[in-house]
């Protein structure tokens, strides 16, 4: 297969192998993003009452085998190798030196989004509104368990969105910058549950998250960084609500 400039596959035109792309980005939609944007978009927020650490837990869990048990199927049948899909051998000092690129160009991107819609006069007012908060975890134990459900959120998210549907879109157009535009407002859209400014600020950070990924073809340090993002929102609730919010 012939490639471009940045290790970027032109447009492969065999009708087989194009189905097959097509296929692969039509089965990670239907099981990670399709329910979520349904959920997002039809059910208002209002709809659904708190829930138990416990509850959203096992629930989130139970999803998440389901998830991540279609992308492994996917990836191990595929006549790509596993890098293809930005999941190559992890690498401790590359990977982790990574993530702490990615937490300054997620904290980057989120400031400037917060500063263009504040020149615009846009508001973050309203964001979260009427969204139930799940109450948070309350016990190291039941950290332990929230460290792993982020954990495993965050692989599938980045899987679905880059791994899977950015990839193939690029294959299928050999572009770069269309296909993460397209994949990271994927991203966005079944985030609208918390307003529109919170869903163009998951915008933003897809971008950041895209453009990292187009460069170095790895989703390990995207998916660590992910974990802790949504951690850390965990953390700001705990200390300033009785119940904490969850991450998406």
């Amino acid at each position: 297969m012939s490639l471009r400039a940045g290790g970027w596959p032109r447009p492969i035109l065999g009708p087989r192998r194009r189905g097959r792309l097509w296929a692969e980005m039509a089965v990670v939609m239907g099981v990670g993003v399709v329910p979520h944007l349904i959920a997002a978009v039809l059910v208002p927020a209002s709809a659904y009452g708190p829930m138990t650490f416990e509850v959203a837990a096992a629930s989130r869990a139970a999803e998440l085998v389901g998830v991540l048990s279609v992308l492994w199927f996917l990836v191990r049948t595929s006549d790509e190798p596993a890098g293809a899909f930005g999941c190559p051998r992890f690498e401790w000092r590359v990977d982790l030196s990574l993530v702490a690129l990615a937490v300054v160009l997620s904290a980057a991107a989120g400031l400037a989004y917060e500063w263009a819609t504040a020149l615009a006069g846009l508001s973050e007012r309203g964001a979260w509104e009427g969204v139930a908060p799940e109450a948070g975890p309350t016990t190291a134990g039941a950290w332990a368990v929230n460290v792993g459900i982020h954990a495993a959120n965050g692989l599938a998210e980045e899987l679905v969105i880059w791994g899977v549907l950015f990839t193939r879109l690029a294959a299928l157009t050999g572009r770069v910058w269309v296909p993460m535009v397209i994949s990271a407002g994927v991203f966005a859209s079944y985030h609208v549950y918390q307003g529109a400014w919170s869903a163009g600020s998951v915008m933003a950070y897809g971008l950041a998250h895209g453009a990292m990924f187009a460069w170095t073809r790895r989703v390990w340090p995207l998916a660590i960084e992910h974990a802790l993002t949504n951690l850390w929102i965990d953390a700001w609730w705990a200390m300033h609500s009785p119940v904490a919010g969850s991450g998406g």
